[in-house]
């Protein structure tokens, strides 16, 4: 967070009782609002100044990783402003935003660890904020959401079940009116580790994750050119949360599943589906699904991959560049699975997302508010209903790639044949250290 911002949800200058604290007076949360618009608006000005174009993706020469441009260091200045700007209105602004805009969903996030929490604020702000605090506003048509934030991570709440159950008690006592709470990433399957009833308006967020990979897996096999019954896929992360139902729900379209995970501790057939806690059965593998808590954890089954294999990143955080390198070094290629949809925005974005990127529990929640909950009878039942509103997977290259979106087809089988073109020059040529690499590891 820039120094405006902390000055700013200090409450330094104005007095009273300010946005993360209470609901200000509407004229000067209005004013406060109009003067946070125009800083980000200019921001986004001067960015434009700065701005250069990204570089092309581009087939590595033999023996290298392929590179893109960095973003310079002025522009990524104006985009923390752009961003800053926006969490102090939405912060500060709060109760007029609520009553204006009258969410209708809300998606309730957490950092992920101590240092983590570091990159978006320092200790002294965040002693400054609410208990649960605005971070961004999402429209999608006619619905408007709200993303809010708690200052406890995943490991404390694994640990103080009665710090989860007070992060959602907070979400509902603080938004009576809204009809649907996403929860994201790891908060659905550790209130049922503690024991604490997802009851309406939560909602858990699986289904709309396991449309999300069912889609992705697919699509996969279209990159592959080749139908989902001759297609192997590998799920790493298998013994998770998702990934046990992903698994059960790939075993009907896919030749074989690999449920790859360490807690597995030994390795078992059951029908088509291999259950392995050994990264090297990932070699069988022609697509790959990595849920892992934290990117770097796929770093194990580098030295594995087959050449050709193609790796759905939907890790958070996502995998590090130098994870995604060494990948594309096996012959791989990686991309990351989202689903996309231009009727969607959400500011400021989420880092490692675009700003029209949907994770899978706010599909959920979106999907629940035009057809009603009758959609979670069943897995099917929801994907027919997310599919017929027209909400598709988006397989591209990360965000921190550089690779505008122009460059890539938004849409149908010229997506397709675009990544197939740049899957085809990365296998061409796996470097010699690549292939060295790989043999000495499975012991050839």
């Amino acid at each position: 967070m820039t120094p405006a911002c902390a000055a700013a949800a200090a409450g330094g200058g104005f007095g009273g009782d300010l946005g993360p604290f209470g609901g200000p007076p509407i004229s000067l949360a209005l004013l406060t609002l109009v003067l946070s618009v125009a800083a980000t608006l200019g921001a986004g000005l001067l960015a434009r100044r700065y701005r250069r174009r990204p570089r092309r993706l581009a087939a590595p020469a033999r023996g290298r990783a392929s590179t893109t441009a960095r973003k310079p260091p002025r522009r990524r200045i104006w985009q923390l402003a752009r961003m800053g700007a926006a969490f102090t209105a939405i912060n500060v602004a709060r109760g007029f935003i609520r009553r204006l805009l009258r969410p209708q969903y809300l998606w309730v996030v957490y950092p992920g660890t101590e240092q983590d929490k570091r990159h978006y604020f320092p200790e002294r702000v965040e002693r400054l904020l609410r208990p649960l605090y605005s971070t961004g506003l999402m429209r999608f048509g006619r619905f408007w959401g709200l993303m809010v934030a708690g200052k406890a991570t995943a490991e404390s709440l694994d640990d103080s079940p009665e710090r989860l159950r007070e992060l959602l008690d907070s979400a509902r006592r603080d938004y009576p009116r809204v009809q649907v709470i996403a929860l994201a990433g790891r908060l659905p399957s550790l209130a049922f580790k503690a024991g604490v009833p997802l009851e309406p308006p939560f909602t858990p967020g699986d289904k709309g994750t396991l449309c999300t990979m069912v889609m992705t897996a697919r699509q996969q096999a279209r990159l592959l050119d080749k139908p989902s019954r001759e297609v192997s896929v590998a799920v790493v992360g298998g013994a998770g949360f998702i990934g046990r139902r992903l698994v059960n729900e790939l075993k009907r379209e896919f030749r074989l599943v690999i449920c790859l995970d360490p807690r597995f501790a030994e390795r078992r057939e059951e029908a088509n589906v291999l259950f392995s806690g050994e990264p090297q059965d990932i070699a069988a593998a022609q697509a790959v699904l990595v849920l892992t808590s934290r990117g770097e954890q796929a770093a194990s089954v580098i030295p594995f991959l087959s050449p050709g294999t193609v790796v759905a990143d939907d890790t958070h955080p996502e995998m590090p560049r130098s994870v995604r390198n060494r990948m594309q070094q096996a012959g791989a290629l990686v991309l990351k699975a989202t689903m996309g949809d231009a009727r969607f925005r959400i500011v400021p974005r989420v880092p490692f997302f675009r700003s029209d990127d949907i994770p899978g529990c706010v599909l959920e929640a979106l999907v629940i508010l035009e057809h009603g909950r009758g959609v979670l009878v069943s897995q099917k039942a929801f994907n027919d209903a997310a599919t017929a509103l027209g909400f598709g997977v988006r397989l591209a290259p990360h965000v921190s790639e550089g690779l505008a979106l122009a460059d890539l087809p938004r849409d149908g089988p010229n997506r397709v044949r675009w990544i197939q073109a740049h899957r085809k020059a990365v296998v061409s040529e796996p470097t010699t250290k690549a292939r060295a690499t790989r043999r000495r590891a499975q012991g050839l």
